[in-house]
């Protein structure tokens, strides 16, 4: 993969993921196409659902470091071609303290999510954002700020105002909130443990797009 960042992409097909940058995986996400002739003035916005990758797509491991500890939660996919099907976008929005922390390397993190997006399935993903900061000199990019949502609007022509957040964790929901997106915090990961306030609750991935589907 070409390392190289861009710090001011403007067209999603040239953006590369990178520390500091947008960190837009492009080359992981083959549903994302260079549009002719785009302009988003004209181009109508979808809703997008925002999904937490660790605990929610695939089960937690503790800074996951090695392909073969990614395992994709059951009728993950199948859930996600449901969410598609009905006109979502869907973009990965996940903290990557190990990075920051000296834990976990940037390459060790780019093989997991490739493995990641392998075992969900080609073209379901359309954008993964990643925030490698150490949560003691955070930016607004990690959650719960909203940098990396904020991002993926731009990026993806993403209308937030009808989107949602699915996670496991407290600062997946007041990202979320942040945004003034409804969330939903599913009881995989650490959602069962988690104090917070979500707009719904939900077993799993799979009961978080029924409720969003029915809402």
């Amino acid at each position: 993969m070409d390392e190289a960042v861009s710090q001011n992409p403007t067209n999603p097909a040239d953006l590369t993921i990178g520390q500091t940058a947008g960190a837009f995986d492009a080359a992981a996400t083959p549903s994302v196409e260079p549009l002719p002739f785009f302009s988003p003035v004209y181009a109508p916005r979808k809703p997008a659902v925002f999904l937490d990758r660790d605990g929610t797509l695939i089960e937690e491991v503790n800074y996951c470091r090695r392909v073969e500890d990614v395992h994709v939660y059951e009728d993950v996919s199948r859930s996600l071609i449901r969410l598609r099907q009905a006109g979502y976008v869907l973009v990965i929005i996940t903290n990557q303290a190990g990075i920051g922390r000296g834990i976990i390397t940037e390459e060790e993190y780019r093989l997991v999510q490739t493995e990641c997006l392998r075992q969900i399935g080609p073209h379901l993903i359309s954008g993964t954002y990643y925030c490698p900061d150490h949560p003691d000199r955070a930016t607004e990019r990690r959650k719960p700020g909203i940098g990396m949502l904020q991002e993926a609007q731009r990026d993806l022509n993403i209308e937030l105002n009808n989107s949602w957040f699915i996670g496991d964790k407290a600062l997946d929901i007041e990202c979320g909130k942040n945004a003034a997106l409804r969330t939903i915090l599913v009881a995989t990961g650490y959602g069962q443990s988690e104090a917070c306030e979500p707009d719904y609750r939900a077993k799993d991935l799979a009961s978080a797009v029924d409720c969003i589907l029915v809402d």
